[in-house]
């Protein structure tokens, strides 16, 4: 159901877009009232864009810890062969699939991460951008 301003105007509206309403049906014109809006959609565009940076450090970290691993793959590959000789191929075997599973692994992480960040920036972007262009609008409405 929706709530009613102090003017007894329901706000069909959800979310931000009622938050924008109200402030802008409870608070006389002036700069107080553009600030207050200003204020709300800052808090409204961090907490939209607050975990934004978990993705996109995630699709950048992953591969990173893929060639951490295929590094120590290698390491063992190198230190079973100094110590068994290049002769058994499973003694080197094993090593070698270490380093190409921790490398698959992180880009099986890495790049659906890269993705999944760029589409989740480009969507809080635009609804940013759509909440501000309503701001707009909704700060040039007078009642009072």
């Amino acid at each position: 159901m929706p709530k009613k301003t102090s003017f007894g105007v329901q706000i069909p509206f959800d979310g931000a877009e009622k938050k924008l309403v109200q402030i802008a049906l409870d608070t006389p014109v002036s700069e107080q009232r553009d600030d207050q809006i200003v204020s709300y959609l800052m808090q409204h565009q961090h907490k939209v864009e607050n975990y934004l940076g978990v993705v996109a450090t995630t699709a950048a970290i992953a591969p990173l810890l893929g060639l951490l691993g295929t590094v120590s793959g290698m390491i063992n590959t190198f230190m079973m062969m100094n110590t068994f000789g290049t002769g058994d191929a499973a003694t080197v075997s094993g090593g070698i699939s270490e380093a190409l599973v921790t490398t698959e692994l992180g880009l099986i992480v890495a790049i659906p991460s890269l993705i999944i960040s760029a589409l989740l920036s480009r969507k809080a972007k635009s609804y940013n951008a759509k909440l501000e262009a309503n701001a707009i609008q909704i700060s040039k409405f007078a009642m009072h």
